[in-house]
């Protein structure tokens, strides 16, 4: 696996789940890591103590990733205290709440891809306007595999978003 001393990695929605477990794996390998969380200040905590008590050094910020000026307040604090931001993994998201396709309303439909779709272009644009200039960053986008085969019954709104991050992944003409 790759050596990662020195960097710094922002990893979005890492309090619980696939961005905790991303969190440690980056830090077992010598990143320092900024746990970012919405609600859970517990698991973010705990992650950031044990982090530091086992391999390294890791700080959690709080921010709503739908809120552009909470990001660039995150993106702030993170290179306050860290100086630079080296990979951005836009993990935040999730499937809010299932409903036919019929049933669907507009606000879960819009809540959602504010979730999984704008967090990632607010979280990449703050963060880009620092790696641009120095010429070095990676922005890793965590999608599903629903992008490529469908959401179930219920879950079109999630797999339509995480199809949203697939293609933004692909054509962004800055990466």
């Amino acid at each position: 696996m790759q050596d990662l001393t020195g960097k710094v990695i922002l990893i979005t929605g890492a309090s619980s789940g696939i961005g905790l477990a991303t969190a440690h794996l980056v830090a077992s390998r010598g990143a320092k890591v900024i746990i970012n969380f919405h609600s859970n200040e517990r698991g973010a905590m705990e992650a950031v103590q044990l982090i530091r008590e086992k391999v390294g050094d890791a700080m959690a910020i709080q921010a709503d990733v739908m809120k552009k000026e909470e990001v660039n307040s995150m993106v702030e604090q993170a290179l306050s205290s860290f100086g630079t931001i080296d990979v951005l993994v836009n993990n935040a998201g999730g499937g809010i709440r299932q409903s036919s396709f019929m049933d669907m309303s507009e606000e879960l439909w819009e809540e959602t891809f504010r979730l999984n779709v704008n967090s990632v272009l607010l979280c990449s644009q703050a963060v880009l306007k620092h790696m641009i200039p120095k010429k070095n960053g990676k922005i890793i986008n965590v999608s599903s595999a629903a992008a490529r085969i469908g959401g179930a019954g219920e879950s079109i709104h999630y797999a339509s978003t995480k199809g949203a991050v697939n293609t933004m992944t692909l054509v962004c003409p800055e990466s």
